[in-house]
């Protein structure tokens, strides 16, 4: 004889159907304790109330890597350590950006402060010779 009952768990699941044949299958549970609440169908008195009822003490134990908040946690890292490696590349390739941008503007006033020591030099090089041109009596070549 097939007996139908039903079951819930208090508090965490409405009423599911369970024959006698099948096996006892409950949702995914985290580690705790849990009230397991089986009634026999068809079982009533006249107040309605269940004459089969039975309360169940389950104490689950699960594997860190079982529990069903595990998934969540371990994509919250990931995301956590791939928006944390995005965010240092980023910010690596702008700092190398910013060293280019240095060593051109180095490069740049290096050689304008060449230039401005060159200048003055070959200036005075130049009035040197003019002056030791004309010391020297050598017309042709100041003028």
């Amino acid at each position: 004889m097939n007996k139908k009952f039903r079951y819930r768990i208090i508090g965490k699941t409405s009423w599911s159907d369970w024959f006698n044949y099948q096996h006892f299958i409950l949702p995914e549970l985290a580690s705790g304790k849990y009230r397991l609440e089986l009634e026999l169908e068809g079982s009533l008195d006249e107040n309605g109330s269940s004459l089969g009822s039975t309360h169940l003490e389950l104490q689950v134990n699960q594997k860190t890597h079982e529990e069903p908040w595990f998934n969540t946690f371990l994509t919250f890292v990931s995301l956590c350590i791939l928006g944390g490696l995005g965010w240092y590349f980023f910010k690596l390739r702008n700092s190398r950006k910013k060293i280019r941008q240095l060593e051109q503007e180095t490069k740049y006033h290096q050689a304008r402060m060449l230039t401005a020591q060159i200048n003055p030099h070959f200036m005075s090089n130049f009035l040197t010779s003019i002056q030791n041109s004309v010391n020297f009596q050598d017309t042709e070549k100041s003028q």
